[in-house]
């Protein structure tokens, strides 16, 4: 069990290690409100169960975590607060790790054993080093090998982000702050599946590169799509599941003020 987890500073640590712009997750507390990021939740229930190659971690986000929330805590199933439970994950079997060759969108990141500080970290659109002895902070304590791959899946979402940045054609009615101001819908990420690979074996994760997949749209769900990041040696794929939410009532949804 973890304890102390969903402080301010953390929560607005793991947007900025993720390279998110997402204003609700770390510039919003002009209005008191920082949200936790859903992938701080996927990385910490990881740490806790240990990389699974051949495996699926299926996380349902069920309710935001404002933070400070000091006392939302994880076990091996569900990340909650008292009788409020905000996240849960399984573990299921997962086929192998079938990659297509070249992807539209691709972007390298390192990560570095090189203590750094908070100040120096890059903005979201030049963002590339992720720094280990900071990624300590934000997760319950786990060994080297998950530490390095909790950290390689935590800039999934700088991936998907720079992809909405460098094709404003793309899905132009998707807005995400900081990114894509003209958008009329936002996205709401509602399950996390990552499927785990193991072609690092035990060696050290350095340099990588994570491609994005097209957005593929849920025929029986009209507002809702799939976005997918891969790491292009086989070490993971991660699907988000969101719903797309007309902007005008977001704030009322997540209880914020939103100026644009």
């Amino acid at each position: 069990m973890e304890e102390g987890l969903f402080t301010q500073e953390n929560c607005e640590l793991a947007a900025r290690l993720q390279g998110d712009p997402n204003i609700f997750h770390y510039m919003n507390n002009i209005y008191n409100k920082v949200i936790a990021p859903g992938l701080m939740q996927l990385q910490g229930f990881v740490a806790l169960r240990g990389w699974r190659p051949g495996r699926t971690m299926t996380v349902d986000l069920i309710e935001s975590i404002f933070a400070p929330n000091p006392d939302a805590h994880y076990d091996l199933e569900h990340c909650y607060h008292g009788q409020k439970t905000f996240s849960t994950a399984e573990i299921s079997q997962s086929m192998d790790l079938k990659l297509p060759i070249n992807f539209d969108h691709s972007y390298s990141y390192n990560l570095t054993k090189e203590n750094m500080l908070v100040k120096d970290l890059k903005p979201w659109n030049l963002y590339s080093t992720v720094p280990l002895n900071l990624v300590t902070r934000i997760i319950p304590g786990t060994d080297d090998k998950t530490l390095e791959r909790v950290a390689a899946v935590g800039v999934s979402g700088n991936a998907l982000v720079r992809m909405l940045s460098d094709s404003p054609e793309y899905h132009p009615e998707i807005y995400f702050p900081g990114v894509r101001e003209e958008g009329t819908e936002a996205l709401m990420v509602k399950k996390l599946k990552l499927t785990m690979g193991d072609t690092y074996n035990d060696a050290d994760i350095n340099g990588f590169t994570l491609g994005v997949h097209p957005l593929d749209e849920v025929p029986e769900k009209e507002r809702d799509l799939i976005a997918r990041v891969s790491e292009t040696k086989g070490l993971y794929t991660l699907e988000l599941h969101a719903t797309r939410v007309p902007l005008r009532v977001l704030p009322r949804m997540l209880g914020v003020k939103l100026t644009r």
